[in-house]
């Protein structure tokens, strides 16, 4: 059961130092005592007065009891912290399991979705060529409806060629090529590449670097635009016509950090942490496992990365390369 001065404590944060409450206990006898003989009580012990005696019997009193007390307080703080560490390392140890897990069903995952994609792609290819020789080279009463059909088998089959792609490289181990990589060249060749993805929507890529521009970082300058550019395509799909994608880059203390927004319908709350999950995706073409390819790739260089709401009113994806991780991680 709390007492009175446990719950101060609890609500104040306050522990007393060891002199404190015996020092109030004395001050509080020797004032208690003071203000009875004020109002008329008289102290006395066979005719003698008693008033210094009783004075000290309550200030010692008073501070013994201030002694204990302020000790029950150290001890009952020591075991709320205890326990508030030892529940820390508890959620700690279980949000590794649950990592770990997750690791474990990732790496089995992309270990059959590579078998998947190596045992599909090869007859897809045939399927294809196929295809796309008959709608070349239709035969003199092959219907125009069924030309324009084939052309469908081909963008079908494309896309699914894009699928078995990304399940390779999703399931290959990145191998992450460390060098010093200058950001503004690494801006330089985003925007040039994003153009393709932009211009068919009359989109705008906004590019913010800052004093960032100047800066180098350690990690693989490919496998970084690769990143950036997955995540300006899904921001150009979720834009409406004619909008603008900002990019922006800033160093903040020991890592860089690259933030893409659009203005599109954002991202639901339920959703924000699910989207990097392999094959989650809320696209009806899409194939989930653009977002999960870029996890894959900022973790390799030791960084962080996250969704949540733009000031625009649609996503941000925000990514973070630890300078010194990424020169480990590259190592």
């Amino acid at each position: 059961m709390k007492t009175t001065w446990t719950r101060i404590a609890e609500i104040t944060k306050w522990t007393p130092r060891g002199w404190e409450l015996p020092a109030a206990g004395l001050a509080l006898g020797l004032i208690d005592t003071l203000a009875l003989a004020a109002i008329g009580f008289e102290f006395t012990v066979a005719g003698r007065d008693a008033t210094f005696g009783m004075a000290l019997f309550l200030a010692l009193s008073f501070a013994f009891l201030g002694l204990v007390m302020g000790e029950v307080l150290r001890v009952r703080r020591r075991e709320a912290e205890a326990h508030a560490a030892l529940q820390r390392q508890m959620e700690e140890t279980a949000r590794i399991q649950t990592r770990l897990a997750q690791s474990e069903k990732l790496a089995s995952l992309g270990q059959l979705a590579g078998v998947l994609a190596h045992e599909v792609r090869n007859p897809l290819a045939i399927i294809r060529s196929q295809v796309q020789n008959l709608a070349e080279e239709p035969p003199e009463d092959w219907p125009q409806a069924v030309t324009a059909t084939c052309r469908e088998v081909i963008e079908e089959i494309d896309r699914l060629s894009s699928v078995t792609s990304s399940l390779v490289r999703f399931a290959r181990p990145l191998r992450v090529k460390g060098s010093e990589v200058k950001v503004e060249s690494l801006l330089g060749r985003v925007e040039v590449l994003a153009r393709p993805l932009l211009q068919p929507r009359s989109l705008r890529l906004r590019l913010e670097a800052g004093q960032s521009a100047s800066q180098s970082l350690y990690g693989d300058f490919d496998l970084l635009c690769q990143v950036l550019l997955g995540l300006i395509a899904n921001a150009a799909q979720a834009s409406p016509e004619g909008a603008e994608i900002h990019l922006r880059s800033e160093l903040r203390g020991d890592a860089f950090i690259f933030m893409v927004d659009d203005p599109g319908p954002g991202i639901p709350p339920d959703q924000l942490e699910r989207i990097f999950e392999p094959f989650f995706t809320t696209r009806r073409q899409g194939n989930g496992l653009g977002l999960a390819v870029a996890r894959q790739i900022v973790h390799s260089h030791g960084g962080r990365i996250q969704a949540g709401q733009s000031p625009a009113g649609g996503a941000r994806i925000t990514f973070s390369i630890p300078l010194g991780a990424a020169r480990k991680g590259a190592a």
